[in-house]
């Protein structure tokens, strides 16, 4: 199923089947993903409360932003977010109880669950480049009056002469040196 916008939703669970959503989801609860025949490829950003996968393919590929997050296949981590009666005596995750928890609109969040407040992620102030300034050419007033008068005078040898003569040359990527 290719779905080629945003989804709202209270709470999304998805099992066995190929979807892909173009643009964000955001849902007021739970994205839930469960068993390993299907996959849901969100191509914008999810955000909600919770964000469980059950061996299953699931990713947002614009960011996640929920309170918890878990993966089953490779363990819950910090669990002190889940709601205890989502879980057995091993930690693992009840998939029954998670869905009647879902279906009645409940949290999975624990009730004495504080969030640690979102931080704002460190971002350096960008530092505008500085352009890159072409030196003006080197303007000698006393060759140019020259050359100008041996121009006129239609002296191709005078302006030849003068410009290999002149004490101030031109090195390629600086500026008239004076060799005097």
């Amino acid at each position: 199923m290719l779905i080629p916008g945003n989804v709202p939703a209270r709470s999304m669970l998805h099992e066995s089947t190929f979807v892909r959503i173009e643009g964000n989801v955001h849902v007021e609860q739970t994205i839930f993903g469960d068993y390993n025949d299907g996959s849901l490829h969100i191509k914008g950003k999810a955000q909600g409360e919770v964000w469980i996968t059950n061996d299953h393919d699931m990713y947002a590929a614009g960011g996640y932003d929920f309170i918890g997050e878990g993966d089953r296949d490779w363990g819950f981590g910090d669990l002190d977010w889940i709601n205890p009666q989502l879980l057995d005596s091993d930690d693992c995750l009840i998939n029954e109880v998670l869905f009647k928890f879902v279906y009645e609109g409940k949290s999975l969040i624990r009730e004495d669950f504080v969030p640690k407040p979102k931080q704002e992620p460190i971002v350096e102030p960008e530092v505008p480049e500085e352009p890159e300034i072409e030196a003006p050419p080197y303007y000698d007033p006393e060759l140019i009056e020259k050359l100008n008068v041996f121009s006129v005078l239609n002296d191709n040898m005078g302006l030849t002469r003068t410009l290999v003569d002149w004490p101030k040359k031109m090195i390629p990527g600086r500026s008239f040196v004076n060799f005097d």
